[in-house]
């Protein structure tokens, strides 16, 4: 169960990193 509580920790900040990048390049969200 270690790995499945890793991943809800490791995978928001991905989310919103993605967003970011989105944001700079200016390509709108879907």
């Amino acid at each position: 169960m270690g790995l499945v509580f890793a991943l809800l920790l490791i995978v928001p900040p991905l989310g919103f990193a993605v967003y970011e990048l989105q944001q700079m390049r200016g390509v709108r969200p879907l």
